[in-house]
């Protein structure tokens, strides 16, 4: 099976239409099922994200062979092109301090990035390369269960998310649906 999580409807969307997804459950939170694929919306926040992957693993148990894919939008240093997409190999938890490696041999060639997840919204640039709001929530409740996410992020902004709308979400992660599904196409 392969899983994938999204924190909002904007960044699902496109994966929703490529994959055929057919809505399953909505409360506590929305899950989408398809050809071998289930998505689940997160809601925005590491515990969110942390509470939806224990959810979605609790009603489908992954086995060994699958895989966990995060995909969404983070703010970036501006040596990032806005809709440029990263592969996260390092997430560290800005109110732990405590720092995630990930294991993944994913053969696919993106930059690989350190990704701080914060609890609210940036307004400034930050010592490592992107920040979002999910990952070590994603990454905490996924090794719980044995699976090493993969987490691909798309650059939305430059620690500017007032200029951030659903439109241009779905729009940035459409123009990358194709990349990531001939990722799981290959799995």
């Amino acid at each position: 099976m392969k899983f994938i999580t999204c924190s909002l409807y904007y960044e699902a969307k496109p994966f929703l239409e490529k994959f055929s997804l057919s809505l399953i459950h909505k409360k506590p939170f929305y899950i989408y099922k398809g050809n071998n694929i289930i998505l689940v919306i997160t809601g925005i926040g590491s515990i969110n994200a942390a509470t939806a992957v224990t959810y979605m693993f609790t009603l489908y148990p992954p086995t060994k062979k699958d895989t966990l894919i995060n995909v969404g939008i983070a703010a970036g240093k501006k040596k990032f092109m806005i809709g440029e997409i990263v592969s996260v190999k390092k997430v560290i938890d800005k109110c732990s301090n405590k720092v995630y490696f990930l294991k993944n041999n994913i053969n696919i060639k993106l930059q690989q990035v350190s990704c701080l997840t914060v609890y609210k919204e940036q307004t400034e640039s930050i010592k490592y390369d992107i920040a979002d709001m999910e990952s070590s929530g994603i990454v905490i409740a996924s090794k719980k269960f044995g699976i090493n996410p993969i987490i691909f992020k798309i650059i939305s902004d430059y620690f500017e998310p007032q200029k951030v709308s659903k439109e241009n979400i779905y729009c940035l992660i459409n123009n990358k649906v194709n990349i990531i599904g001939n990722f799981l196409n290959k799995l």
